[in-house]
């Protein structure tokens, strides 16, 4: 939600000698967006050094002169706050200044009403839903509002100047602060509630979403398997098979090699995207899996989402004739079978860096882990499989 509402601010337009009504815009946005995230907490993501320079930048240069002729008369650096105050100060006085001189020979007060080409006076209708702009429901009841993604929802918020807690327009004596419906989030996740003062429909899900590609490699193809040893409590150690993909944007664990091994984890969820368009809601943990590679005692920590399963069985491969068409030892070939215990996604990324050697389509990578084959097998020997690419 920071990043959302700081965003106005960056994509104002930088502003030039005499705009003073631009001028004005831009104090009402830097107030209006600090007060929001003061509201829910949040105030230090404006209240910084690089928003400072930000708003500085967005001044015309004459601004910026009249600000640092105002600090040098003040003493002291400059503050978020400092420059709030500067500006405001320097609003209403432009606002002054371009107000209409008043006449001393005139006492009365003379009105001027605004007319529709039709004659008769508009008049500004407040409608209970602001998106819709009609009366027949709250904003909160709202289904055009409710459809919306999270972020054009927060989006749309802002940009109507909404209170976050009960979604009705905001304005000087209705905040979140001062909201009679202001109240905890209630939506749960890993555990444990939201601690933000927000409307649920304003609730930015921290849980973890995949989305899960199902392929079936041809029979001729290697998947980057290699097998290496994972700890876990009380020196418990298994050989496992680990599978680098670089397609996937999180690594996994297989449950029962937690299981196996008694990992501690922390508690987090996951939405799981299936192909089709189906969606499925998991608990899970989020575990830090201790790595050693077979051909040393270099040992790395991968952090890891466990899962019931990773991939189908991996089928035996007879080595040898890749060993000698790629110009390696057996011994630096550790290729198992069997169910896949971890998958290394990209967000290790210097897990999946190493020297390389091609023969044809088969490659051969030295990994952390020690040297991984994948790509086209000579024979078709590889076998059918099957495995899940993921990604966030």
């Amino acid at each position: 939600m920071s990043d959302t509402i700081t965003q106005d601010i960056v994509k104002f337009r930088p502003l030039q000698p005499g705009e003073d009504a631009q001028f004005c815009d831009l104090v009402h946005l830097v107030k209006r967006s600090f007060n929001t995230l003061k509201e829910v907490g949040s105030q230090n993501d404006m209240d910084n050094s690089h928003m400072l320079s930000i708003i500085e930048q967005k001044m015309c240069p004459d601004d910026r002169k009249v600000w640092s002729r105002d600090l040098e008369r003040q003493g002291g650096k400059a503050t978020f706050n400092r420059l709030m105050e500067w500006m405001s100060v320097e609003m209403k006085s432009r606002m002054r200044a371009t107000a209409p001189l008043r006449s001393s020979s005139n006492s009365l007060r003379k009105v001027n009403h605004l007319q529709a080409q039709g004659g008769e006076d508009t008049k500004q209708t407040n409608h209970r839903c602001w998106l819709c702009r009609n009366s027949t429901h709250w904003p909160d009841q709202c289904p055009k509002f409710a459809a919306l993604s999270i972020d054009d929802r927060l989006k749309k918020a802002k940009e109507n100047h909404v209170c976050f807690s009960c979604l009705k327009r905001a304005g000087r004596d209705h905040r979140v602060a001062n909201c009679t419906r202001r109240q905890q989030c209630t939506i749960e996740e890993n555990g444990a509630q939201c601690n933000q003062f927000h409307h649920i429909l304003l609730h930015k899900s921290k849980a973890i979403r995949i989305t899960t590609a199902s392929t079936a490699e041809a029979s001729s193809a290697l998947l980057p398997i290699i097998t290496a040893n994972i700890h876990g409590q009380d020196g418990i150690q298994k050989r496992a098979n680990v599978l680098f993909d670089t397609g996937a944007q999180v690594s996994l664990i297989r449950n029962n090699t937690v299981l196996t091994l008694g990992l501690k984890g922390k508690d987090t969820s996951m939405t799981i995207s299936k192909v089709g368009g189906d969606e499925e809601f998991m608990q899970t943990k989020v575990y830090r899996v201790p790595v050693e590679s077979s051909d040393d005692d270099r040992r790395y920590s991968i952090k890891a989402i466990g899962m019931p399963s990773i991939s189908k069985e991996v089928t035996a491969v007879q080595m040898s004739e890749i060993t000698e068409l790629l110009g390696l030892k057996n011994e630096k070939l550790r290729r198992g079978k069997g169910q896949v215990d971890l998958l290394i996604g990209i967000d290790h990324a210097h897990m999946h860096t190493g020297e390389s050697k091609q023969a044809g389509q088969l490659v051969a990578r030295s990994t952390p882990l020690g040297w991984v084959v994948f790509g086209g097998s000579p024979r078709g020997n590889a076998g059918n499989q099957s495995h899940t690419s993921c990604k966030v």
